[in-house]
């Protein structure tokens, strides 16, 4: 267990004063309260002495590690050992002041990415790889003035720095690095997010989540907060606001893409693809605003109103000759299945209308307890199937696919673009014949040409 000194030396003062404070109120008063005859009598005969007699020695000592160890546990992450975020924001908010003009040190975050769907699926390796991370960062060659775990997923470091950007940006890249190696087995890697020290605790904090948060929205591994972001968050809140209120504005789009049966080349059915509409009328991209909207829980509504119209869409293309086999499948994110009411209520009203269902699932989403496994098979007991999107790209493995719940394997257009390639090829063979063999149709993403 790790002590910080400053805590046992409090801990030990707070005993030594407590303890003196209690002989004292007995030598001038037996009678209190909670003060025994024979402790009135033993401090009253002349035995003790303070500081010197063995007995409060050791009652002290006893006294001041039970405290700290109390005090540990609650300050104190019990997977990393670092401090809990409560504590390192009040000890770093309270030291900012003497350090702001004396040297250059910086904020640094680091995120594991998907550390909670890789929770999800193996809880001790996602525990396994924090702890991993938490060590290879601590031994980096700079040290650090305070360490703490920020979030579940986010550790947080306050170090001195290099004055120089290029020179913060190389040290940055070698701290991921050094964490990568340590997880490579776990499939996961991190991303750092940075925050020079500004004029207050607050306002480098604030930096701090949105470096992170742009290197999240701009894919970047590593990001050192700049000024210039300002106009970036502007854009960011008010694309949140749009978002907010998107299906009730008429603002979201709902487009279809072919899905075509390469054995027949006729049409088996359809993508619904939702688009959101900017100010000049073109379209905000899924990629830009389907983020967002997971973040703020606007997704639930979108979803519910894409499901919607594609539902109303497939029917009235069956009224110009589309095929009464032809399927619409809709993208489900893993908030629509958590909160769950909303989404059950859609599907039934779409499948009340006879039309055939295709929902589209993150492997990720899938692999999130037992709790999600029941919602899909209550799915398809409705008469919904079930496609898993992007496989190949998050932690499930061939062997697991005959144990997922689905329908249709998607393969993701990373691997289409190999395909050309030796390699690429024989992946793309083995996932098809793996998912025939587990009774799924198999829909391939991104072909484009013969």
């Amino acid at each position: 267990m790790l002590f910080d000194i400053r805590l046992v030396a409090w801990s030990g003062v707070s005993a030594a004063i407590g303890w003196t404070a209690l002989t004292f109120l007995s030598v001038m008063d037996p009678s209190s309260p909670g003060i025994t005859r024979e402790f009135a009598e033993y401090t009253m005969s002349g035995k003790i002495l303070i500081g010197a007699q063995v007995e409060h020695v050791i009652s002290i000592l006893l006294v001041t590690i039970v405290s700290a160890a109390v005090v540990n546990a609650y300050q104190r992450d019990s997977l990393t050992g670092l401090r809990k975020k409560r504590d390192f924001v009040e000890a770093f908010k309270r030291r900012v002041p003497n350090r702001i003009r004396t040297e250059d040190t910086a904020l640094i975050s680091i995120r594991i990415e998907d550390w909670h769907a890789l929770a999800n699926e193996n809880k001790s390796a996602a525990n396994t790889a924090m702890k991993e991370v938490a060590a290879a960062v601590l031994r980096a060659p700079v040290p650090h003035i305070l360490a703490g775990k920020y979030e579940s997923d986010t550790l947080i470091l306050w170090k001195r720095c290099a004055e120089d950007d290029t020179a913060f940006q190389h040290h940055l890249e070698l701290l991921k690095r050094s964490a990568d190696e340590e997880i490579a087995s776990k499939k996961v890697a991190v991303k750092i997010g940075a925050a020079r020290l500004e004029h207050s605790g607050e306002a480098t904090l604030r930096n701090l989540e949105r470096a992170l948060d742009f290197a999240a929205d701009q894919d970047h591994k590593v990001q050192i907060f700049d000024p210039e972001f300002e106009a970036w968050i502007t854009r960011r809140n008010e694309l949140i606001s749009k978002i907010e209120t998107a299906a009730e504005d008429d603002l979201l789009v709902v487009q279809h893409q072919p899905i075509i049966d390469m054995m027949t080349n006729r049409l088996a059915g359809t993508e619904a693809l939702v688009r959101l509409k900017g100010e000049d009328g073109s379209f905000i991209s899924p990629a830009e605003f389907i983020p967002l909207a997971e973040k703020t829980g606007a997704i639930d509504r979108i979803g519910a109103h894409v499901l919607e119209t594609a539902s109303r869409d497939l029917v009235r293309m069956r009224q110009h000759g589309l095929d009464d086999s032809d399927f619409v499948s809709v993208n489900v994110a893993p908030q629509q299945i958590q909160t769950w009411t909303r989404l059950e209520s859609c599907v039934a009203n779409a499948l009340a209308l006879g039309i055939n269902l295709k929902l589209e699932v993150t492997e990720s989403s899938a692999a999130q307890g037992e709790g999600t496994q029941a919602k899909l098979d209550r799915l398809r007991e409705c008469g919904a199937k079930l496609a898993i999107d992007d496989f190949g790209t998050g932690y499930s493995s061939l062997e697991r696919l005959g144990d997922l719940p689905f329908d249709t394997l998607k393969i993701d257009i990373a691997f289409t673009r190999k395909i050309e390639t030796e390699a690429g090829y024989a992946m793309i063979d083995a996932i098809v014949r793996m998912a025939k063999a587990s009774g799924m149709d198999v829909i391939i993403e991104g072909i484009e040409d013969a």
